[in-house]
């Protein structure tokens, strides 16, 4: 996998695409405009079983104008997105996250 991968580009309220994550610890960064916006990092697991489809669930990850990026401890592999939220309209972010180790 990538050191990083682009979760979202411009993008206002709402959900982000999911991508797989191999593992590990990381980092989100998130630049642009927040106009009030907060991004939370959502995570669910690999699939035990065949057919069965894990729920994405919002991680203690959550970035705010003023803390714009946050490190989380080792995630196991699994699939992310974050969800873009209480922007007030005019919000335009970028939200990368980036392999620690």
């Amino acid at each position: 996998m990538a050191r990083s991968i682009l979760l979202c580009q411009d993008a206002n309220n709402g959900n982000s695409s999911i991508l797989d994550w191999d593992g590990g610890e990381g980092v989100l960064h998130a630049a642009g405009t927040w106009d009030g916006a907060k991004v939370t990092l959502l995570y669910a697991p690999i699939s035990p079983v065949s057919g069965l489809t894990m729920t994405l669930s919002a991680t203690d990850v959550e970035l705010e104008e003023s803390t714009p990026q946050k490190s989380f401890s080792s995630l196991p592999p699994g699939t992310v997105r974050v969800t873009i939220a209480d922007g007030g309209g005019s919000e335009s972010l970028t939200v990368v996250m980036a392999r620690a180790k």
